[in-house]
């Protein structure tokens, strides 16, 4: 498979398509809230009918987000749940067929499942 870069995805640029499964855990994180429904936009046109998109993002109460901005310099974007849910505020109604919303045990990961119409 080759590969594409963010901007080809973002843009629709690549022959990607009809996927069960698309998910996206760690690239949302780098980005601005604008950026990331783009991309969360982008990963659910991969979708075929009743394929499921996958959105996990870290949450604010992270305990250790310190210690990735310290050690890995890596300063992710902790999103609250009602964050994660904007991403895909976009979406056509009538295209998603049902979502649910989960967190780890300890509350500092959200995922959210969107499955398509």
């Amino acid at each position: 498979m080759a590969l594409i870069s963010m901007r080809q995805l973002l843009e629709g640029r690549h022959l990607l398509q009809d996927f069960d499964v698309v998910y996206s855990t760690g690239l949302a994180e780098t980005l601005p809230q604008a950026s990331a429904r783009a991309l969360a936009r982008s990963l659910f046109a991969l979708l075929r009918p009743g394929g499921t998109l996958l959105l996990a993002n870290f949450l604010p109460e992270l305990p250790d987000a310190g210690l990735l901005e310290a050690i890995l310099d890596w300063r992710p974007v902790l999103r609250t749940e009602s964050e994660i849910f904007d991403l895909v505020k976009p979406f056509e109604p009538e295209a998603i067929e049902n979502w649910t919303y989960s967190e780890s045990p300890e509350s500092t990961v959200g995922l959210l499942r969107v499955r398509r119409r």
